[in-house]
């Protein structure tokens, strides 16, 4: 029976439902009623949405999937092809594993942030301490291994010349912490 076409209300058609132990009303109504879908290849059909195949035919479904599209690399700005399935899943950014891991040159660790600069001469595994490099850029000097930077609102994130302090030494540093208390 079309309850839909007699001009049922949901509740009477609920109870009908209740009377034949059939799940849901909207999985009915969903079974029943027919959409206007558009295949990959431009055709116009008619489909159930319980379906949701979104293709005319198999043929077509296995043409979209190995379908190439061309697409940028986010990183290097390189083109290259893509499965336009892979596309639509959010793969296809990057072109290789290079650019995968690369993070823009920038890593966190315990709080600070440490950008990518292998020939500085105080680099550990190619990264410096950003608030350094800041202090650095900002003095135009590099600084001593001696000298410390520290936070002033103690967000260690925030890297702005503004939030920055040198001091000449560690101990310098730490009866600055002790006058703070």
């Amino acid at each position: 029976y079309n309850y839909m076409a007699q001009k049922l209300s949901q509740i009477e058609i609920k109870q009908r439902f209740l009377n034949r132990n059939i799940i849901s009303l909207s999985n009915y109504i969903n079974i029943k009623t027919e959409m206007k879908c558009k295949c990959f290849c431009g055709k116009e059909f008619f489909d159930y949405p319980c379906n949701r195949k979104g293709y005319c035919s198999r043929k077509c479904m296995g043409k979209a999937y190995t379908y190439k599209i061309k697409t940028n690399c986010l990183k290097c700005g390189k083109e290259f092809l893509i499965k336009r399935a892979g596309k639509k899943r959010g793969r296809g950014k990057y072109c290789s594993k290079h650019c995968v891991n690369w993070k823009g040159g920038f890593i966190q660790h315990r709080g600070y942030i440490f950008i990518h600069k292998p020939r500085h001469p105080r680099n550990n595994n190619g990264y410096i301490p950003y608030h350094r490099f800041v202090m650095e850029q900002y003095l135009g000097r590099i600084l001593k291994s001696t000298e410390v930077v520290h936070h002033i609102n103690s967000n260690l994130s925030d890297n702005k010349i503004e939030n920055l302090k040198l001091f000449s030494s560690h101990s310098k540093h730490m009866k600055f912490h002790r006058s703070l208390q």
